[in-house]
């Protein structure tokens, strides 16, 4: 994320959560900790804005370092999202200890909800459990009414994917979010 655009959105009054995405090459750097740290300082911006997502098999290759990683961002407000969750075999005994706000669930499972009822089960189980452990379900790559309509009946919390928008460059995403939001003002009003 450019600051450019970061300090554009706040003169706009936007104040937005910014996702990023990690490679195994940034989780085990040890000093990806202070390179974010002094970046959330130089930017000014607020740790808590800030979600980094990090791949469901990088937290079972090495789930000791996983957590040391994860509880120092945690102590500095930075909140986690297990990415691509179901593509890997995470095991249920460190999914209730890790200190993550969100989970994702990998657009495999997403793909055909409300034409394939076989996935139901494993979608549905995977949110009430991510709702018990107190965790935000964000389901990607959605690309249907159907399969909108569905997670929408399960009580998934958030969704990304095309259904919504397709990837904006930062410059366009102002504009874009004050459409919509004329939008849902002329639907409701």
């Amino acid at each position: 994320m450019k600051r450019v655009y970061r300090l554009r959105w706040r003169a706009q009054g936007l104040a937005w959560e910014v996702a990023v995405n990690l490679s195994s090459l940034d989780f085990y750097d040890h000093n990806f900790f202070d390179y974010i740290r002094d970046a959330i300082n130089r930017q000014r911006i607020k740790a808590n804005e800030i979600i980094l997502e990090v791949p469901e098999t990088m937290m079972q290759n090495n789930p000791q370092r996983a957590m040391r990683v994860l509880e120092q961002f945690h102590a500095l407000g930075v909140r986690f999202a297990i990415d691509d969750f179901g593509t890997g075999y995470c095991s249920l005994s460190h999914l209730y200890k890790l200190p993550v706000s969100d989970l994702k669930i990998d657009r495999q499972f997403v793909k055909g909800l409300g034409e394939c009822d076989e996935k139901h089960p494993l979608v549905r189980s995977t949110i009430q459990l991510a709702h018990c452990l107190g965790m935000d379900v964000i389901a990607e790559g959605v690309e249907s009414d159907s399969e909108l309509k569905v997670l929408q009946s399960m009580g998934c919390d958030k969704v990304q994917g095309n259904i919504i928008t397709e990837p904006l460059p930062g410059d366009v995403f102002p504009d874009w979010i004050a459409r919509r939001l004329d939008g849902d003002a002329e639907a409701t009003g």
